[in-house]
């Protein structure tokens, strides 16, 4: 009986499983428990008490007594992964979260299973998901489409975070997977505006001729208007001259400043870098936007070449017409109806004026 119990014991030790984590070995001693004679092999306390004291025999080990050493196997709570307790601390405010964040960043793609794992938790809250979709952005892995595309499918009702996933996506590879996506969002109309802002300009971030069908349905007039400067921006990018003249428009009506600086950059891919600077100085601009505005004109045409947009001024209705001040000099007068009329239409006046003139003296 004590070896079945003991067996027993023995085998349930030995099928303890052992998980892949951290274990710890102790040995443990089972006693078995103790057994009770029969009734029939049990002393009366008298008679026992009646035997002569004598010295007792040599100790034997008693039944009663075996025990076994048994090794047991402990499994203790794995350790968190390495990039999880960074990922933890995202949901700190941002300066907290901001040595977390460079690590992460700093790590690259081998932090991106534990990246990729954490957007898929559906009980991540929005701002931790915000700030690892922007850490994905700064990595710029194209492993991370797949996983962004799907965070998106299943927070789709939530704005903020849909534009923080095109905003990702627009810093990663582009890839047709990504395009599907954006193409769908842009179709719906069931999407809110600065999403469709961000999925415009993922097609800035990467031109494709297929998307000139999302210019047409979003650079006209009667346009939201809050879609609308974006869709001009994208449709410049894209060499759509068609759009320049309703940036100037809008650029005349004054629009807020945040319209203003894609409505600019629109325009400074359509315009050489010069044609750009004389035509911005007629705009209500602040100066921190005309000065960014020229920054941008500048990288992008570093010197007017053979290369550049010609200066399609013709398409761009003037601000205001301007009258000359003939009362000044002769030479200044000249240049004042040159910057008006043009020279050629000058010209045409002096010949009339001459002819005139001639007429006249034969008259006499």
């Amino acid at each position: 009986m004590l070896i079945a119990i003991l067996s027993g014991l023995l085998a349930a030790a030995i099928s303890i499983p052992v998980f892949a984590a951290d274990t710890t070995t102790a040995t443990v001693r089972i006693a078995a428990p103790p057994v009770t004679p029969p009734a029939g092999q049990t002393r009366p306390a008298d008679a026992v008490a009646a035997e002569p004291l004598s010295e007792p025999p040599a100790a034997e080990p008693a039944d009663d007594q075996a025990s076994l050493v048994v090794p047991v196997t402990r499994v203790t709570a794995p350790p968190p992964g390495p990039y999880q307790v960074d990922i933890e601390r995202l949901v700190q405010d941002e300066a907290d979260a901001a040595p977390a964040v460079e690590a992460l960043v700093g790590a690259g793609s081998a932090a991106l299973p534990a990246l990729h794992t954490a957007l898929a938790d559906p009980r991540m809250s929005g701002i931790q998901a915000a700030r690892i979709l922007r850490i994905l952005a700064a990595i710029g892995d194209s492993r991370s489409t797949g996983p962004i595309i799907e965070f998106a499918a299943t927070r789709r009702s939530e704005a903020f975070l849909l534009k923080q996933a095109v905003n990702a996506l627009r810093e990663i590879p582009n890839s047709t997977e990504a395009q599907t996506f954006v193409d769908s969002l842009l179709g719906s109309a069931l999407v809110a505006a600065d999403v469709k802002r961000a999925a415009l300009l993922y097609y800035a971030a990467h031109p494709d001729p297929r998307a000139m069908r999302w210019v047409i349905q979003y650079r006209s007039p009667g346009t939201d208007p809050g879609i609308r400067y974006v869709g001009l921006y994208l449709g410049a990018v894209l060499g759509d001259g068609s759009v320049t003249r309703w940036i100037v428009e809008l650029l005349d009506s004054g629009r807020p400043a945040h319209e203003q600086r894609y409505l600019l950059m629109g325009l400074a891919e359509r315009l050489s870098f010069h044609a750009f600077e004389r035509r911005i100085a007629e705009f209500a601009l602040a100066p921190e936007v005309r000065d960014e505005a020229l920054r941008y004109a500048r990288s992008r045409r570093a010197t007017d070449g053979a290369d550049a947009p010609p200066a399609v001024l013709q398409d761009i209705p003037p601000r205001a017409e301007r009258t000359p001040n003939v009362d000044a000099e002769p030479i200044h007068a000249a240049r004042e109806w040159v910057k008006v009329l043009g020279f050629s239409v000058l010209l045409i006046l002096v010949g009339v004026g001459m002819t005139l003139r001639f007429r006249r003296r034969g008259a006499h």
